[in-house]
Order: structure tokens, then C-alpha cells, then sequence
């Protein structure tokens, strides 16, 4: 049995360290039918940019604390700052993350962890910003979700990083958009007649990424 997101699930793409001619378009949305693309202070640049690509089926839930009984996720990367735990207590946890013309405030739905990369899952409780495209899930009690990556400590470590797409959904996620699922966090996109671009981006200092899963 599978899964598929369609209309209702939206991906913001965030990119850090672009270059002078990508800097108007560092934020860009992505439906089953459309692409909207904001600049950093919120202007709509276009809304007639073909989809980047469909979303993808996955296969069926898997457990979303891996092999560990307490899964664990917090750092801070442009525009989010965010703690999650998952245990047999619950999910316990909140973030903040601000995407171009929108602000929202997430309690910790779930977290997915696989080695030393993780999903914070969070549900929107607040919104801050302009009025959301029609039909995009940007709206109290819908989804979010990101990945990270965290590399080590230490002077020799490399720079942890997070992944450049930030996935929005109606429906819940957690087990479905884990680390490794097919199609969900690729490490690059291909913008239509355009550069394909890294989507994994070192976290800037003094931003960090943690991981467990015990």
C-alpha cells in the first residue's frame, strides 16, 4: 500500500548562499500545479513557474524513532530555530520559522531520526505574514517539516547542514517523511531551463544541528 502527496502538500525551498543573480529568487513554493516565488521581503515575483517536479509516493510508515526508545532534534539554521523529542511519552517540543513572507510558530509533532540525520515534524499553531496562496497548508493545525544533519563536534568536524526544502502538508507526515524516503529530500533540484541547485547547506556559525537516538 502507498501513499501519495498530491495538491495538498507544499515544499518552501530555502537557499543559503546564493549568488547575486539568484537573490531575488530564494524562496520558492511548490504544489502539484504551481510554483510561487517570493524574494526575502515577501514580494511575489512570479506564480506562472512550472512545478519543479511532482510530489512523490513513499512507501508506509515506518517507526519514527528508529532503533532508539528517545529521538532528539535541536539547532538552529536561517530562519528556524527549533527542539524536538519523541519518546514514549509523546512528542514534546516546539520551533520558530520564518520563510519569506511567512512566520510560523510549531509544536513538536514528531521526530525521525536515522543516524545522524533527522526530521522535525511540527504542527502549526500560529501564523504570521500576508494571506497564504489558496489552498496551500499553510494554515493552523496543518504540517511542517525539515531535515538536518548534524556532522560532529569538535574544531576537525565538518559543518553541520540542513536541507534547502521545507515540506508543508495538510495531512500528517511523521513516518512518511522520514530521512532516507524516496523522493522527499534530494540533495538537488533542477530549475526549468535553469541551474540544478545543492539543496544541502552547511549551517552558517555559530548555528548547530544535534542529533540523538537512544
Amino acid at each position: 500500500m502507498k501513499k501519495t502527496i498530491l495538491s495538498m502538500s507544499v515544499a518552501l525551498l530555502f537557499l543559503a548562499g546564493c549568488s547575486k543573480e539568484n537573490a531575488d529568487t530564494q524562496i520558492e513554493e511548490q504544489s502539484a500545479d504551481l510554483v510561487w516565488v517570493y524574494n526575502f521581503e515577501g514580494k511575489l515575483l512570479t506564480k506562472e513557474t512550472p512545478p519543479l517536479n511532482g510530489l512523490p509516493s513513499v512507501a508506509d510508515a515506518t517507526n519514527n524513532r528508529g532503533n532508539g526508545n528517545s529521538a532528539h532534534t535541536h539547532g538552529d539554521f536561517p530562519g528556524v530555530v527549533f527542539s524536538g523529542t519523541e519518546n514514549n511519552g509523546g512528542a514534546h517540543g516546539s520551533a520558530t520559522a520564518s520563510l519569506g513572507p511567512f512566520t510560523f510558530t510549531l509544536e513538536t509533532e514528531c521526530v525521525m531520526v536515522e543516524g545522524n540525520e533527522a526530521v522535525y515534524g511540527g504542527t502549526i499553531t500560529e501564523r504570521d505574514g500576508p494571506p497564504p496562496p489558496p489552498g496551500a497548508p499553510f494554515n493552523i493545525g496543518d504540517h511542517v517539516y525539515f531535515k538536518v544533519f548534524d556532522n560532529g563536534q569538535g574544531n576537525n568536524a565538518d559543518p553541520d547542514q540542513f536541507h534547502g526544502l521545507t515540506k508543508f502538508s495538510a495531512s500528517s507526515l511523521c513516518g512518511v517523511a522520514t530521512p532516507s524516503a524516496p523522493g522527499f529530500w534530494p540533495p538537488t533540484i533542477v530549475i526549468p531551463g535553469g541551474p540544478t541547485l545543492n539543496l544541502i547547506n552547511d549551517v552558517p556559525a555559530p548555528g548547530s544541528i544535534k542529533v540523538n537516538n537512544n
